[in-house]
C-alpha cells in the first residue's frame, strides 16, 4: 500500500502549498480513505475467533500506538507555536484539542470552517479533520465486523459483504445529496465519508478471501506476468489525471478517486509478479512516512505564513508540479512497455503475505528513469504570473458557483 500512500499525501502537500499546482490534490485525503478500510480489514480479518473484549483491546491498542505519539507530539510543539504566534489562536487550540479524542472534523464543521477560505489557513490543525474520520469509522467498525464474521465461513463473509456494501451505497446517496444541500457536512462528517472507507473494507473482503481463491485460475501465466501490472499503471495514470481535475466538481472527481484507488488494489492483489512505479524505493519510503508527512506539512505551512514567509520563493517544486505528474504518467507508460517487452529483467515480487499490492519493500526497483529529466523550466515571466494568482478567491467562487455539478 505505500505506493498509493506516496501518490496521496504527495498530492495533498502539493495542493496545499498552492490549490493552482494542483487543483485537486487535497482527493488524496480519499485514497486514503480508501487504503485504510482495506488496511484495518486486513488487520481484523484473522482475529475473528477472539473474545470480544480481547479483539476489541487488541485492535484498539494498536491503533493508539500507530496513530497517537506522532500526533500528540504534533499537537503539542504547534499548539506552543500557535501561542507564539497567532494572533488569534483560539479555533486552532480547541481543534487541537478535539484532534486528540478524534472529533476535529465534528468541531470543523460545527464552526463553519470553510476547508478552502483563508480562515482555513489560520487554523493550524485543519489536517487533523480526516483523522477524526478514520477514528470515529475505527470506533465502529471493529464491533461490526466481529458480529459478522465470528467463526468467519464463506456464508458470513459473503453477507458481511452485502452488509457494508448496503452502508456504503446509503453513505454515497447520503454524499450525492449533501454536496448539493450543505456541502461541508458532506465534506468533514463520516456518515458521508463512510462508502469511502467502506469501499476499502469490501475489495479486501472480495480480493483477499475464498471468493478470490476461487478466481485465481485465470490469473496464471501471462496474464500475472504483465497484464495484471500494466492495468494496474493505467489506472495509476487515471488517478494522476483526476487530481488535476476541476475541484469543484466534487460529485464526480470524488467518486472517481475512491474508485480508481479500489481498482487500482484490485490489480494490485492479482499476484503480480512484474514491477510498477508503486514499488519504486522512493515512493515506498514517503509511503512509510506518509502519516508523519501528512500531519507535520500543514504545521509546517502555518508557522511558515504567522511568520510570513513567502512560501513561493522557498519551495521549488510548485510551479513545476504539473511537469512532475506528466512525468510520472510518461514514466508509468515507460514501465508497462518495458513490461511487455522485457518481461525476463523483472523481478519476481512476494506478495502471498496479503499485506501488500504489489509493493514489497525487499524487492525495489533501482533502474527508474529520471523524472527530473522531464521537468521543463519556465520563464521568469511566467512563474511570477502564476505566483500572483489570487487562488483562494477563484478556487472559493467556483466551489459556491459549481458544488452542485
Amino acid at each position: 500500500m505505500d505506493g498509493l500512500r506516496a501518490i496521496a499525501v504527495i498530492a495533498v502537500i502539493i495542493n496545499h502549498l498552492h490549490d493552482h499546482w494542483l487543483p485537486s490534490g487535497h482527493l488524496g485525503v480519499d485514497i486514503f480513505f480508501v487504503i485504510s478500510g482495506y488496511v484495518i480489514t486486513l488487520s481484523l480479518v484473522n482475529r475473528t475467533d477472539q473474545k470480544l473484549g480481547s479483539f476489541l483491546s487488541s485492535f484498539y491498542g494498536r491503533r493508539v500506538k500507530r496513530l497517537m505519539p506522532a500526533l500528540l507530539v504534533c499537537v503539542l510543539l504547534t499548539s506552543l507555536a500557535v501561542i507564539l504566534l497567532a494572533p488569534q489562536p483560539q479555533d486552532s487550540l480547541s481543534t487541537g484539542k478535539m484532534a486528540m479524542v478524534g472529533l476535529a472534523n465534528i468541531y470543523l464543521y460545527n464552526i463553519g470552517t470553510n476547508y478552502i477560505g483563508e480562515l482555513a489557513q489560520k487554523n493550524a490543525f485543519l489536517q487533523t479533520w480526516s483523522l477524526g474520520v478514520e477514528e470515529q469509522f475505527y470506533f465502529i467498525f471493529p464491533l461490526l465486523f466481529w458480529i459478522f464474521l465470528r467463526n468467519r465461513s464463506r456464508l458470513k463473509l459473503v453477507w458481511t459483504a452485502l452488509f457494508i456494501s448496503t452502508l456504503s451505497l446509503l453513505s454515497f446517496a447520503l454524499y450525492l445529496y449533501r454536496i448539493r444541500s450543505d456541502y461541508w457536512s458532506a465534506f468533514y462528517l463520516l456518515p458521508s465519508r463512510f462508502w469511502e472507507l467502506g469501499l476499502g473494507v469490501v475489495s479486501f473482503l472480495l480480493l483477499r478471501t475464498e471468493i478470490q481463491e476461487q478466481q485465481a485460475s485465470y490469473w496464471q501465466g501471462w496474464p500475472k506476468k504483465w497484464l495484471a501490472p500494466s492495468l494496474q499503471m493505467i489506472l495509476v495514470i487515471g488517478l494522476v489525471a483526476v487530481l488535476f481535475a476541476d475541484p469543484a466538481k466534487a460529485g464526480v472527481n470524488t467518486p472517481l478517486a475512491a474508485g480508481l484507488t479500489a481498482l487500482i488494489i484490485a490489480a494490485g492483489s492479482l499476484r503480480i509478479e512484474n514491477k510498477t512505479l508503486l514499488e519504486n524505493r522512493g515512493f515506498l519510503w514517503i509511503g512509510l512516512i506518509s502519516y508523519s508527512l501528512y500531519l507535520w506539512h500543514w504545521s509546517v505551512l502555518y508557522v511558515a505564513r504567522m511568520l510570513q514567509v513567502d512560501i513561493n520563493h522557498w519551495t521549488a517544486i510548485g510551479p513545476y508540479s504539473h511537469h512532475a505528474f506528466n512525468g510520472v504518467i510518461q514514466l508509468l507508460s515507460h514501465r508497462k512497455s518495458v513490461a511487455i517487452r522485457h518481461l525476463g529483467k523483472y523481478a519476481s515480487v512476494d506478495n502471498t503475505d496479503g499485506t501488500s499490492i504489489g509493493v514489497d519493500g525487499n524487492h525495489c526497483s533501482h533502474n527508474s528513469p529520471r523524472v527530473s529529466s522531464l521537468l521543463v523550466s519556465r520563464s521568469a515571466g511566467q512563474l511570477a504570473a502564476q505566483q500572483n494568482l489570487d487562488g483562494e478567491t477563484k478556487r472559493s467562487v467556483s466551489y459556491r458557483n459549481d458544488r452542485s455539478a
